[in-house]
This record gives structure tokens, C-alpha cells and sequence, in this order.
């Protein structure tokens, strides 16, 4: 799941950086399901395109329903091992 807070977006040398683009294909062909969590128009548009691609199910959700991303993926957050809760 990726969570998108206060994201402004990203630079082509970014995409470009040695590695990173092979070391996120080997990742995510470790995953079933991909959840955007408050994403921009064409980040949904490019896992919708890249997903099944590499057989993932993907599904973006607004900003306010991380909640329900995370039940989605079958999963739950990590508490902070620090916190009081």
C-alpha cells in the first residue's frame, strides 16, 4: 500500500536513478494487491496500466479511506513500538 500525503509529484531523473526501477519490479512481484491511498489522477491511471502487467489487482482509494485500503489488502498498519496506545 502507499500512502500519498503532501506528494507534489515526481522528476524524470527520479524514474532514471540506477536501479530503482528493477529493484521495484522484483519487489512487486512479491505482491497480489497494490492499494494507492489519496494518489493523483495519473498514478491511478499507471498501476491500473502496470498491474496487470505484472499480475498485481490494483485499487485507489481516497485520502480519507485508509482504513478500508488496508482491509482490502488483507492487512493492518504497524503500531509504533514507542507509542502509548
Amino acid at each position: 500500500m502507499v500512502l500519498m500525503r503532501d506528494f507534489e509529484g515526481a522528476t524524470i531523473e527520479a524514474f532514471r536513478e540506477h536501479g530503482l526501477l528493477e529493484a521495484k519490479i522484483r519487489g512487486w512481484k512479491k505482491v497480489d494487491r497494490y492499494a494507492l491511498v489519496g494518489a493523483l489522477a495519473w498514478l491511478e491511471r499507471l498501476a491500473k496500466l502496470i498491474g496487470p502487467t505484472l499480475g498485481i489487482q490494483t485499487r485507489s482509494f481516497g485520502p480519507q479511506a485508509e482504513r478500508e485500503a488496508w482491509h482490502w489488502i488483507g492487512a493492518e498498519p504497524v503500531r509504533d513500538q514507542g507509542s502509548a496506545d
